[in-house]
């Protein structure tokens, strides 16, 4: 069992990711997972101290947009196709700020998930043999997925298979995105 903080992409806005999870035969399809960029993973976690970091946090943060510009591979035994957002200032504060009250609260996750290591990306295709990598690549251009996305909600979840063990929105969801760090 493994445990997640995840950035949800508006639902309304991302029905042509969810479809790819189909279209490609994606695992992600059957554990029950929607499109989001995770900001931590954890093998194991104090999980009620995890909720309340992470309802502080979306407290803080508001909304913000973010945009799908290539396609890219974690290849491996878990070989991992996904969409990789423009990493800008405001998606690595949002990261970093998470990470800051995880270490003050004596938090840590898997090394991947680190400020400085982590690479931020939205799984399509998790678990997938490697020969069916291309195919789930021209998936994604076919279905013209890449664009912008608003980032509103954070979720703690236990995976395999995915169950939401919290919900919070980010505040002022239709306002300009700010951060903790914002001038």
């Amino acid at each position: 069992m493994g445990y997640a903080v995840e950035m949800f992409l508006r639902d309304e806005e991302s029905p042509a990711i969810r479809q790819l999870f189909s279209t490609t035969r994606s695992v992600l399809a059957d554990i029950g997972t929607t499109p989001h960029v995770s900001l931590a993973v954890f093998e194991d976690v104090d999980v009620p101290k995890l909720i309340q970091i992470v309802r502080g946090f979306a407290a803080r943060i508001a909304s913000f947009r973010l945009r799908f510009s290539s396609v890219g591979t974690f290849p491996g035994r878990e070989n991992v196709v996904f969409l990789a957002p423009v990493v800008t200032g405001v998606l690595l504060r949002v990261h970093t700020s998470l990470h800051e009250q995880l270490a003050v609260q004596g938090l840590s996750c898997h090394p991947h998930y680190l400020p400085g290591l982590w690479v931020p990306h939205c799984a399509v295709t998790v678990d997938e043999p490697i020969g069916s990598s291309l195919n789930t690549i021209k998936a994604i251009h076919d279905a013209n997925v890449l664009g912008e996305y608003t980032i509103d909600n954070v979720n703690v979840v236990e995976f395999r298979p995915v169950v939401t063990l919290a919900s919070f929105g980010l505040r002022n969801r239709d306002a300009e995105p700010s951060v903790p760090g914002d001038a």
